[in-house]
C-alpha cells in the first residue's frame, strides 16, 4: 500500500516497531541483447516481464514473443512484477531469442 503524501506517521497509524517496505518509484536496468549491445531501460516496480519485453521491442524491434528475458542466466517468469521478481535499480538483464524449432 502506498502511503499518502503530506501525512505524518501518527496520522496513518504507524507505530514503533512497524515494518515498512520502501520501493523506488523508478529503476534503471541494463539489458544485454543477443548481439552484445546494451540498452538502458527505465522500469517501475509494478512493470511485468511483458512490460519490459515491450520496452525492449520499442527500442530494438525484437518482438516480445521471441524474447527470453533472463537475470543471472535464469529466465524471468511471465506475469510477475519487477518487484516480485526481485529486480533492483542497476540490475543487468539479458535477452536471448527463442528457438524457432
Amino acid at each position: 500500500q502506498e502511503l499518502p503524501n503530506g501525512k505524518t506517521a501518527i496520522e496513518i497509524g504507524l507505530k514503533h516497531g512497524d515494518d515498512l517496505q520502501v520501493t523506488p518509484k523508478n529503476m534503471r536496468v541494463n539489458v544485454t541483447m543477443p548481439d552484445g549491445s546494451k540498452i538502458p531501460l527505465d522500469i517501475t516496480p509494478q512493470d511485468t516481464s511483458m512490460d519490459i519485453k515491450k520496452q525492449i521491442a520499442n527500442k530494438t524491434g525484437m518482438k516480445p514473443a521471441i524474447q527470453i528475458l533472463k537475470k543471472d542466466q535464469q529466465e524471468l517468469p511471465n506475469g510477475k512484477s519487477a518487484l516480485d521478481m526481485g529486480l533492483q535499480d542497476g540490475d543487468d538483464l539479458e535477452v536471448e531469442p527463442k528457438s524457432l524449432t
